[in-house]
């Protein structure tokens, strides 16, 4: 199962995260011999039956079990978990939380993941986790909390983004300097309160594509995302900006690094030469300028074909002022990460946001008229 974020021993070069130290290598080119293409099937609706089921944020607090049978979904406006048949394309029930109180999943949910039968809500601050009976068993203030083990320097700080392993003992996370600024990985024993920190040589790369707007009182800036996500026993680490991933292997304790290549986008966007802006304009002005480039999709594992796939969308051209053209791209992997193939030649019309792969197909979320929906593709080789 791949499970999202906003690891299987692999066939490169690793290295020992106990030394810290770091070594890369690039990924395979297109594979020649292989060609493939993106088909539309179907669409299809989820049957909500009496109840209303939350679609404002596509799937950004969604999670699913392992055979991608149940789609669980995080509902803002009733903090409430839904819980939807994929079988059945159907609302089965929803699990109401509390919002105050001992079993309250306190403030604004940024982050919304599944690990056995329970779920971790995160706020700013602080993950809550809860059973399927809404009961909290967890709650931990991981920006205040004194972990022993390692200890973060300067300005430092972990992030509540990210997710916990099946048993409910470790969280795994990044821990950065500031705002899209990620240093590396965390890794947080919730019982124990123990902290180990993994530096990414690499990662700081990514602090070249931020703006930051900084008064006295407060900061706000814009920077590409990144992904962690869990594959088997496995952590994949990647980011919107740069077409590579971080292979953390959990039982090895080793990490990887993989670059790839592109023939149809770039590789990375360009280093923003203006980092730190005046206003809050000059700061929409810079992320207007750059809009048209490129971004990458976090990877998504197809169980049944035991290939991965990963999209990207680059400016095309420029219609108008506030209007641009963009390119789609799709890439495929074999499962171990070796490019097959890449083609701009899908039917997309939009940027694949709010996607998993079931049963060899891929399924795309889609809002009709405030109903649940999914557009139905399949990968076929040709």
């Amino acid at each position: 199962m791949m499970k999202k974020l906003l690891f299987a021993a692999l066939p490169f070069l690793i290295f020992s995260c106990a030394e810290k130290s770091s070594q890369e290598k690039g990924g395979a080119h297109n594979n020649a011999d292989r060609k493939f293409s993106l088909e539309v099937l179907d669409t299809v609706m989820v049957d909500p039956g009496e109840e209303i089921i939350f679609t404002q944020y596509g799937l950004y607090r969604a999670d699913f079990n392992e055979d991608f049978t149940k789609l669980y979904n995080y509902n803002e406006h009733e903090n409430a978990i839904e819980i939807i048949d994929l079988d059945k394309m159907e609302l089965e029930r929803k699990i109401k939380l509390e919002k105050e109180g001992p079993n309250g999943t306190g403030g604004y949910i940024q982050n919304f993941d599944r690990f056995g039968n329970k779920f971790l809500l995160s706020e700013f601050h602080k993950i809550n986790a809860f059973d399927s009976t809404a009961q909290r068993i967890l709650s931990l203030n991981i920006q205040q909390e004194q972990f022993s083990g390692d200890s973060l320097q300067g300005e430092e700080t972990l992030k509540t983004s990210g997710l916990m392993d099946a048993e409910g003992n470790n969280f795994y996370s990044l821990y950065e300097r500031d705002f899209g600024e990620p240093v590396g990985l965390a890794i947080i024993d919730v019982h124990q309160k123990s902290l180990r920190t993994i530096p990414i040589p690499g990662l700081d790369a990514l602090a070249k594509f931020k703006v930051l707007f900084q008064t006295e009182n407060s900061k706000s800036a814009s920077y590409p995302s990144q992904y962690i996500q869990n594959h088997r026993d496995s952590l994949l680490i990647t980011s919107q900006a740069i077409n590579e991933v971080y292979i953390y292997d959990i039982s090895a304790d080793s990490l990887s690094h993989l670059t790839f290549h592109s023939e149809i986008t770039a590789d990375r966007q360009t280093d923003n030469p203006k980092t730190l802006v005046q206003s809050q304009e000059e700061m929409r002005e810079v992320s207007r300028e750059r809009r048209g480039e490129v971004s990458f999709s976090s990877f998504y594992f197809d169980q049944k074909n035991k290939l991965f796939y990963r999209f990207s969308q680059e400016k095309d051209k420029e219609i108008a002022a506030d209007n641009l053209k963009y390119k789609y791209v799709l890439t495929v992997f074999d499962e171990h990460f070796n490019q097959l193939y890449e083609t701009a030649d899908i039917p997309l019309k939009s940027y694949p946001s709010s996607i998993f792969v079931k049963d060899g197909k891929i399924h795309k979320f889609i809002n009709i008229e405030d109903e649940m929906a999914f557009v139905v593709m399949e990968v076929k080789e040709i």
